[in-house]
């Protein structure tokens, strides 16, 4: 057959060279039925990927993916299938054979429909699933009438117009479209849910649900039998994709607590409590989205910690409370937006410790302390602005922040502290600017900053010995 070269809706064939055999029959019948199909007979491994294939794949209304041993370990296929999810293409893989997923290839997929031919009793059956599958609708054409039985070069392959006249129905669990959670799974009382029971990869929460808690079966912890607070989803393996609709105000303690595959969080404006250790431990965790107009007020201690794949934040201007460990050990987390007009005034203990990617923040114009180890082992931050209502730098806020080149708090009209170790071990450090309203520097403040040769000190500004603030070759001079 040739490849569709039109300007209609077609499929993109993703396919291994080695499985033609098995993949090409497929192909004819499901263009005998009327689809457009683009496929490519095959690219040689180790050559590079052709500028072609690029744009039949940006240009396809639906894509398929076929995947088996030889396709996984195929880097042009690999490569389609990336390319396919950034572009978000609808993407159909189906399995040829019982294969192993990579940790990062799972991750990719586990939002997209997926077939499983191996486990169908026939190619009838399979057929049957595929030709039904509603996102490949967009590119069937008018189905062919064949006058003579059109058999692909396969014995276990039906008459493909057969299919379609008797209506084959689809076999239970052969054709998953990663299905989502079904609302008899929920345990809800008075607007409280307890519990979730099912196994989908994709939660929505029912509406009406006002809270989600912490059940205390799952974990026996006697302290919380008598609290409200209930865990709904914990040490879930399945879920991948949670959305929590309009009308929910809290998320309980442990609500989502081990949550080792779960990406994508979407929350609702509605919520204003995410509980301590919310969603700590969700390793996989990449997309956490808050509405702009959020009513989010508090977030609790450790709600987050350990989201190490959690890559940018961005927080709302309702947010006043960010508790200790908050966002501990996100150690993918490059960056971190507060509105300027944010109601947030401190930034809290631990909040940010050893987020070792983070390069960027933002904090609002009302901030008035950095508590302890706020932003402790910060390894790649660079830039941080300085609101001008700080008051207070606590012990250790921003050590061993080793890219930390400049600390301007000159123009800052009410800073009273820096605490001990607050800057130490910035060893990037060669520019710090104090305001006069600075009333006390703490020992080892400055300690290991080697890059930083000058300081100019206000005279009213108490502080040990030199040396026991600043690095003993620093000129320190009062002004």
């Amino acid at each position: 057959m040739v490849p569709y070269e039109g300007r209609e809706p077609y499929i993109f064939i993703s396919y291994a060279h080695k499985d033609s055999d098995v993949v090409m029959p497929i192909i004819e019948a499901m263009a005998d039925y009327g689809f457009r199909i683009w496929y490519d007979e095959g690219i040689e491994a180790g050559t590079e990927w052709p500028e072609y294939i690029a744009e039949h794949l940006e240009n396809a209304g639906a894509v398929i993916a076929f995947l088996s041993d030889a396709s996984l370990g195929s880097i042009n296929c690999r490569q389609e299938i990336n390319e396919a999810i950034n572009m978000q293409k609808d993407l159909l893989a189906i399995h040829l054979h019982e294969v192993k997923l990579t940790p990062g290839m799972r991750m990719r997929l586990s939002l997209i429909q997926a077939m499983f031919m191996y486990r169908h009793k026939d190619m009838d059956s399979f057929y049957g699933a595929l030709f039904r599958a509603q996102i490949l609708a967009p590119c069937l054409g008018e189905k062919k009438v064949v006058e003579q039985p059109v058999t692909p070069k396969t014995e276990a392959v039906p008459v493909v117009e057969s299919i379609v006249e008797q209506q084959v129905q689809e076999p239970e669990n052969t054709f998953e479209e990663y299905p989502i959670s079904d609302p008899e799974d929920f345990k809800i009382h008075d607007g409280v849910l307890d519990e979730y029971t099912g196994s989908s990869v994709i939660v929505l929460v029912p509406e009406g649900v006002r809270e989600i808690g912490y059940n205390e079966q799952n974990f026996c912890l006697v302290l919380m039998v008598n609290s409200k607070a209930k865990n709904a989803f914990g040490r879930n393996k399945d879920i991948t994709e949670v959305i929590v609709p309009e009308g929910v105000e809290y998320i309980g303690h442990m609500a989502f607590y081990g949550c080792e595959n779960l990406v994508r969080v979407v929350l609702p404006k509605t919520l204003k409590k995410i509980d301590k250790n919310a969603f700590q431990n969700c390793y996989e965790l990449k997309q956490l989205e808050i509405p702009e107009d959020s009513n989010l007020q508090f977030i609790g201690e450790s709600a987050f910690e350990n989201c190490s794949s959690l890559d940018k934040l961005s927080l709302p201007k309702s947010l006043n409370y960010i508790g200790k460990n908050a966002f501990r050990a996100c150690r993918s987390l490059q960056s971190v937006r507060f509105p300027l007009d944010g109601a947030l005034e401190k930034v809290g203990e631990d909040t940010f410790f050893n987020c070792s990617a983070l390069e960027k923040v933002t904090l609002p114009k009302c901030v008035i302390v950095v508590e302890k180890r706020a932003f402790y082992g910060c390894k790649s931050l660079w830039d941080i602005n300085m609101p001008q209502s700080l008051r207070e730098i606590k012990e250790a806020a921003f050590k061993n922040c080793e890219r930390l080149e400049l600390v301007d708090c000159a123009w800052l009209g009410v800073l009273k502290v820096i605490e001990k170790e607050a800057f130490s071990g910035c060893t990037a450090l060669k520019t710090l600017r104090l305001s006069d309203t600075v009333e006390m520097i703490e020992e080892e403040a400055f300690v290991g900053c080697i890059s930083l040769d000058r300081v100019d000190i206000p005279r009213k500004t108490k502080m040990p010995m030199f040396k026991q603030v600043f690095p003993k070759h620093t000129t320190v001079k009062r002004v």
